[in-house]
């Protein structure tokens, strides 16, 4: 019960192969357990330098990964990254939660945009929980740029034609159209995106937006050409992203965006973690019983990911709708009111009709994606989707980084 997070099944699976290299060729092993007090991961040869001589071995990797050049765009690295995370889907189980098992991926999406891998792997998070990301975030287009309204009228104006986002973070906050327009060019050179990354904002609106989130896994973070004295006015300082990712940051450059994109993910999984350590959080969320005894340890590492979710999209207060779902599932009555649409006859031919309806939640997910509104009254509905797009390229993706199922054989043939 002191370690929910710990996955004994993947670490028994890379300790054996790890073994099985010294052995067959007195190698060191390159991969150890996480150092983390979790101990969900795995952590590579970063910490004996064995990670960097795996770089340099692939010249072009190392290349691509020091430089943060426009190639890594478009190359597509031979050499697979690590798949060293800590995977949730263990044995591609659906789980017992209220989720879009419908939802479809393809295959391009487990490939796409290798750094992503490799900066998943570099902090410890599953390479597939940052493509779910980039899957919804992005769609896997690194040139986006996020447009939002300056303010509340702007966006009632204008939210209709460019489907604009009521990001409150970003107000005041954030790149307008001339000081965006001024960098293109230099931007346009190390990122390859041009005039793309500026969407089709008519002139006459220019002045009533901004662009706020940046890339493949649209950061807030300005590119670096923008930082004022050298700082990042907005986001992580520059002085961080230049320590855990580049020095010359563009969000636009996909080794860049993979970098602090898995950066931050990391951050928000491990605040997650330290959350659902406390037993209390357990019970509240049925996962323990009264007295504090696991009862659903696979749901652990889900709800870990969809509060991660959560934070990455952002204003999420975790331990706020923990209690609120907690007292609500003690109510007999109801978790929350909501509104349905439902088709009713009205004078010969049938109608929409809106009408309140009680919504009893199935799980945490479920609650705050029916019951929880942020402040712009939108229900927040991104960690489930970010959870139901997980469990689809966990479905699709052959290299998921899962241990498979034949775990106990492949070691005995490894050892052989």
């Amino acid at each position: 019960n002191k370690q929910p997070f710990k996955s004994e099944p993947r670490f028994s699976y890379w300790f054996g192969l790890a073994n099985y290299y010294f052995k067959s060729g007195s190698m060191t092993p390159s991969i150890f357990p996480s150092q983390s007090v979790n101990s969900a991961g795995c952590s590579y040869g970063e910490k004996n330098q064995r990670f960097w001589m795996y770089l340099s071995d692939n010249s072009d990797l190392a290349t691509q990964l020091a430089s943060g050049s426009s190639e890594a765009l478009t190359t597509s690295y031979n050499t697979p990254a690590f798949k060293c995370d800590a995977c949730v889907a263990t044995e591609k189980e659906e789980p017992n939660l209220k989720l879009n098992f419908k939802m479809g991926a393809q295959k391009e999406e487990c490939t796409t945009y290798p750094p992503l891998d490799v900066f998943a792997d570099r902090f410890d998070v599953d390479p597939l929980f940052l493509r779910a990301i980039v899957s919804h975030e992005s769609g896997f287009n690194y040139c986006v740029a996020s447009i939002v309204p300056k303010d509340n009228k702007t966006y009632t104006e204008l939210k209709d034609k460019y489907r604009l986002v009521p990001d409150y973070g970003c107000f005041p906050v954030g790149l307008d159209f001339d000081t965006i327009s001024q960098k293109g060019a230099e931007l346009s050179e190390t990122s390859q995106c041009g005039a793309n990354m500026l969407g089709s904002i008519v002139s006459d609106d220019k002045d009533k937006v901004r662009f706020c989130a940046f890339g493949l896994t649209q950061t807030i973070e300005f590119p670096s050409i923008f930082w004022e004295n050298g700082q990042n006015p907005h986001g992580l300082s520059s002085s961080e992203i230049s320590s855990a990712c580049f020095p010359d940051f563009n969000p636009f450059n996909v080794t860049h965006s993979a970098c602090l994109g898995a950066y931050k993910l990391k951050h928000y999984v491990d605040d997650a973690k330290e959350l659902l350590s406390i037993t209390d959080n357990l019970v509240k969320l049925g996962i323990a019983d009264s007295d504090g005894d696991i009862e659903k340890p696979e749901l652990i590492n889900w709800y870990v990911y969809f509060i991660a979710s959560e934070y990455y999209r952002g204003g999420f207060q975790a331990q706020y709708y923990i209690n609120k779902y907690s007292e609500n599932q003690k109510d007999e009555g109801k978790n929350c009111e909501i509104i349905t649409f439902v088709e009713e006859p009205f004078e010969g031919k049938m109608i929409t009709v809106a009408k309140k309806d009680i919504h009893k939640a199935h799980d945490f997910v479920d609650y705050v994606a029916r019951c929880v509104k942020d402040k712009n009254e939108h229900y927040r509905t991104y960690g489930k989707q970010i959870l139901s797009k997980y469990y689809a390229l966990s479905k699709t993706c052959e290299e998921s980084g899962c241990p498979p199922q034949n775990l106990p054989e492949l070691i005995s043939e490894l050892s052989k």
